[in-house]
């Protein structure tokens, strides 16, 4: 008797539809069931996303610059400049800016020259941006545009920072420090360029001077790097305490978050005299509500 009643109960128990309920939730589980649940969710995204790209228009934006004195340990430029980001191509020259935007791909194309000297430079180009844990530190130290990369000590010519934020080194007068590796403590690298360039054939000496070079490309290197750079600039007022709109578009690049900055250094081992000549220019696309 007991068995027929435990085994009644089992099926029973078996046979009893599922309920959905607060703490449960019953869904199909056949495979054209799971596949219409895909496609009907997959169109909804779309739509989604149709419609988030219907309320951002994207617009272009350049920067520009040069430098014609660059020695040992280099150069350091901040990119992320809105305040001197001039509309291009589809941008309008009149407009009012909102207080947020967010950027998308950066392709900046440069080239860089002797201006004086008769050595042979390395060139070591490096788009730099500060890791979040210690960005903080890193402007503290180096400075907000970290200028602090170039200072040397005045007594032998030795960068600062060298053996700490990067390191080279070298043994031979004319051709100085090269081959500039960065601490990955406080940088991410987003893009490097290593190269040579002189208007001699080697480094020359009052003994034996050096001869000129006749390839172009030896004097004359052009860069270019294209990255995504996806950060979102944001303003938490709309106007100062003057009355002036306040804008993404007016923050200078000391005003952008440290990790949300990015740097170009240009590092060479330019001494005895040898400069480089350098000049850049960079478009920005930018996303910017409609």
């Amino acid at each position: 008797m007991p068995f027929r009643r435990n085994n009644r109960r089992r099926r029973r128990g078996n046979n009893r539809r599922r309920r959905n309920t607060k703490l449960t939730l019953y869904t199909r589980k056949g495979a054209k069931s799971q596949a219409r649940q895909i496609w009907k969710n997959q169109k909804q995204i779309t739509s989604l996303s149709r419609r988030l790209k219907q309320a951002y228009t994207t617009h272009f934006y350049s920067n520009s610059g040069h430098s014609t004195t660059i020695t040992y340990p280099g150069l350091v430029i901040p990119l992320v400049d809105p305040a001197s980001m001039a509309p291009v191509f589809n941008s309008p020259f009149a407009k009012t800016y909102d207080n947020h935007c967010k950027f998308n791909r950066m392709d900046l194309k440069g080239l860089i020259q002797i201006e004086g000297g008769d050595s042979v430079v390395l060139v070591d180009i490096f788009i730099l941006q500060l890791k979040k844990d210690t960005a903080t530190q890193t402007r503290a130290d180096l400075g907000d545009d970290l200028s602090g990369l170039t200072d040397v000590y005045e007594t032998t010519g030795q960068g600062k920072w060298n053996n700490r934020y990067y390191y080279n080194t070298g043994n031979a007068v004319l051709e100085g420090r090269r081959g500039t590796m960065v601490n990955p403590d406080a940088f991410t690298v987003k893009q490097h360029r290593q190269f040579m360039v002189g208007d001699n054939a080697e480094s020359g000496s009052a003994l034996a001077p050096s001869t000129k070079v006749t390839n172009i490309k030896d004097g004359n290197k052009p860069f270019s790097f294209k990255f995504n750079h996806p950060i979102k600039l944001d303003v938490a007022v709309g106007t100062d305490m003057a009355g002036a709109t306040a804008s993404w578009k007016n923050l200078t690049d000391q005003e952008i978050e440290p990790n949300k900055q990015l740097y170009m250094w240009v590092s060479c081992n330019a001494v005895e005299g040898t400069e480089l000549f350098l000049d850049y220019n960079m478009i920005t696309s930018v996303n910017e509500p409609s």
